[in-house]
């Protein structure tokens, strides 16, 4: 039974995060796709100005709950552990009413301030937004609070379906409101589509409090019935000992500070690393308006721009991210799993590398190649021919950085895996600065373009430093011609075929349908030259994917 027993909890705590990984991946997805219809709607004035506002908000909500979920899932986590349950529910009321009280009074101030911040950043427009999103800071605060209990409490099902309701309002919500406030004006459209977020977050969390309600009052009738008192309880009685229960938790005898301080000693360096790049994106919304202002160019023109370079551009970039994101967070319980085995972390760091370059790679190619008619695919109807011509321009210089962010984000959780969280943070930190000052210097010499080429080599300087991190603390070598040279044969193959066939088809077909012609047909060649290479084996195909599937097949035969 011991045997049994002990196996259970890993798998408990293994089928947790993945699903709250899998739900994670799907909000990620949902929050990607979202700005293509808005962009399509607000145009890239208005993505401007909605992409102006996110870099504050995320700064502040970083620092009203940015690492909160973790320091409270393991302060609970040892309450639990402990058998304290009314301990770790005091945890959950500590942080509720501190957090409540940092979130109200940082949206307060982004409220009162909104016009001041507006201006600072270039365009007095964006101060509609400000007020139309600073609701939601003090609910992501209480969202963040009852996420870090139930995933203290191993249920990761609250947290993940939250953030999935979330992505959901938002994006009905949100995309409603910009379309019916669309004919007011530009600003009006965007304060609709932030009102969408903070309805989102609203509901989020409500739906979050009366989960816990539910659950705390099942628990309450569980114990009773346990004591035999079952005939004697009442609804009344339930609902009053469940107000006796609360009201005693928070004047227990453990002390409040005490309490917050244990939270707050995990949740401060946690924060820290995560206010990276968000103060970076902010700081990178002030600079590049200010700039292209003051070298004579007119604020809505600089806005649309800056929405063109952080919008539809940014969107296209950061999607093949989502996809390398799963392969990099599946890869975390492996590399922790063998962390004394160093043949083994080789193996998996090796095998995390190279997929997520090759699939960093063709979509470097996809966006190099057919950035045109992606973007008028996608953007059409919300941008001018001339928008489009200069976001394709845009795309394909920051497309390497797919590349980079690919990399670098195995080797984030290869870092984790083995005990050195803090290495790229300190990475991102470096990159974070090479790219304000490279914003600066180039900025006034090549426009937008300069914010652009700032932004690949922030994510090339962080890769390389991760990388060579990965080599200092685990020592290993990694194979170059399965990892490296194989995939670049591929990608060859891959430009031949869509550059020549389609000078060959051009003089008679559409570029529409040409790349529904080339694009196929070059992916198919890169991946029948990835395997004929051997970059990616039978083997370890089978390693990355579920092995409930290829017992399926099996029990089959």
């Amino acid at each position: 039974m011991e045997t049994s027993n002990n196996t259970s909890i890993p798998n408990k705590v293994l089928k947790g995060a993945g699903i709250l990984a899998v739900c994670a991946l799907v909000a990620k997805v949902i929050g990607v796709l979202y700005r293509i219809p808005l962009t399509n709607i607000v145009g890239s004035e208005g993505i401007g100005l909605y992409q102006m506002i996110f870099p504050l908000y995320v700064v502040l909500l970083t620092i009203s709950s940015g690492g909160l979920p973790v320091a409270i899932s393991r302060v609970v986590a040892s309450r639990i552990a402990k058998g304290d349950s009314r301990g770790a529910k005091k945890v959950l009321v500590v942080a509720l009413i501190s957090l409540s009280i940092i979130g109200a009074i940082l949206g307060t101030l982004l409220f009162v301030f909104r016009n001041q911040i507006a201006t600072l950043q270039g365009n007095p427009n964006a101060a509609l937004g400000y007020a139309g999103i600073a609701p939601s800071i003090l609910f992501v605060a209480i969202i963040a609070c009852f996420r870090g209990y139930y995933q203290g409490k191993q249920n990761m099902l609250p947290s993940a379906l939250s953030q999935i309701i979330e992505q959901v309002i938002k994006l009905s919500a949100g995309l409603f409101l910009a379309y019916l406030l669309m004919p007011r004006g530009v600003e009006y459209a965007i304060f609709g589509a932030l009102i969408g977020v903070s309805i989102s977050e609203i509901f989020a969390a409500v739906v979050l409090f009366l989960q816990f309600l539910v659950t705390s009052k099942r628990q309450k009738t569980k114990s009773l019935i346990k004591a035999n008192q079952q005939a004697a309880v009442t609804k009344s009685e339930i609902s009053q000992e469940n107000f006796l229960t609360a009201k005693s938790i928070f004047l227990s005898k453990e002390k409040n500070t005490s309490v917050l301080k244990e939270i707050c000693l995990i949740a401060i360096p946690v924060t820290l690393g995560s206010l990276v790049l968000p103060l970076t994106q902010l700081i990178d919304s002030v600079l590049v308006i200010n700039f292209l202002t003051r070298n004579g160019m007119e604020t809505v023109q600089a806005t649309g721009l800056f929405g063109i370079l952080t919008g539809p551009v940014g969107t296209l970039i950061n999607m093949p991210a989502v996809i390398t994101l799963s392969f990099a967070i599946a890869l975390l319980p492996k590399i922790s799993q063998c962390f004394i085995n160093k043949e083994c972390i080789a193996k998996f760091v090796g095998q995390g590398i190279k997929f997520n370059f090759i699939l960093g790679l063709l979509a470097t190619l996809f966006f190099s190649f057919y950035s045109r008619p992606i973007l008028s695919l996608l953007y059409g109807s919300g941008l001018t021919q001339e928008e489009i011509s200069l976001a394709s321009k845009l795309l394909i210089l920051g497309s390497v950085s797919v590349v980079y962010v690919s990399i670098l984000q195995v080797a984030t959780s290869v870092l984790q895996g083995v005990g050195k969280a803090h290495r790229p943070a300190i990475n991102l930190l470096f990159g974070a600065v090479l790219k304000v000052g490279l914003t600066i210097l180039l900025l006034p010499q090549f426009g937008i373009f300069g914010a652009m080429i700032a932004t690949a080599a922030c994510f090339s300087l962080v890769c390389l430093l991760d990388i060579i991190a990965i080599k200092k603390y685990i020592k290993i070598s990694l194979p170059i011609k399965e990892i490296l040279i194989a995939p670049l044969i591929a990608g060859v193959a891959f430009s031949l075929v869509a550059v020549g066939l389609s000078l060959i088809l051009r003089p008679f077909l559409t570029t529409m349908i040409i790349t529904l012609i080339t694009l196929p047909l070059a992916t198919i060649i890169f991946i029948v030259l990835i395997i004929a290479l051997k970059s990616i084996k039978k083997e370890e195909l089978k390693s990355m994917l579920p092995k409930r599937l290829f017992r399926r097949k099996q029990q089959q035969k």
